[in-house]
């Protein structure tokens, strides 16, 4: 029923751009930054996920929930993010239709993409965008 109730609601705007919602990347990290960095960058500027790296070239993605879990361990924190990182993120383009990554997310069960504009900058669509987006076209 539930599934219903959403493809009524997102039928009309299945044209939605994921790009449209998600966050800019305005601070990422490289492959060997420390856990520690790593950790009080996210805190410092609110984020959950960090893209990594190495050089000119993306290469994974690094999260709040990894960090906060390996931060507990005291001896965990010289890890790079070479180390802890996701490799190969789910790296989506600007036009991406919503709908479409909002299937994949589910079916991969991962909380995030990383977006890539036309221009070759960076965003980052996760579950609380689509939760957003959610909000706001239930209201």
């Amino acid at each position: 029923m539930l599934e219903e109730r959403l493809k009524a609601l997102f039928g009309v705007k299945k044209q939605m751009k994921v790009g449209d919602y998600s966050s800019p990347a305005t601070q990422t990290v490289s492959t060997g930054d420390l856990l520690i960095d790593i950790s009080e960058k996210m805190e410092k500027n609110k984020i959950r996920h960090l893209p990594v790296f190495e050089g000119e070239n993306l290469v994974g993605i690094v999260s709040h929930s990894t960090v906060q879990l390996l931060a507990g361990f005291q001896q965990e924190l010289s890890l790079t993010a070479k180390e802890i990182m996701t490799k190969d993120p789910y790296v989506i383009n600007f036009d991406t239709h919503l709908h479409d990554v909002l299937k994949y997310m589910m079916d991969k069960k991962i909380s995030s993409a990383i977006v890539k504009s036309a221009d070759g900058k960076y965003s980052i669509f996760t579950t609380f965008d689509a939760l957003h987006v959610l909000f706001n076209v239930t209201v």
